[in-house]
């Protein structure tokens, strides 16, 4: 079975599509956010846990 090779636009229109709530989607707030803060990938340095004998 192959798909569709044309989209109606009338079709589209009456379709049942999924409800996406009564907010409009560009005001929600977005799944992932961008970092405010830089992250290192080296540790810090440990300077608090020296142990003198």
């Amino acid at each position: 079975a192959s798909g569709p090779t044309a989209l109606d636009a009338g079709w589209l229109a009456v379709a049942d599509l999924a409800d996406a709530g009564l907010e409009p989607l560009y005001l929600r707030r977005p799944d992932a956010e961008v970092p405010t803060k830089a992250k290192s990938t080296l540790p810090a340095p440990r300077l608090g846990l020296r142990r003198t004998r």
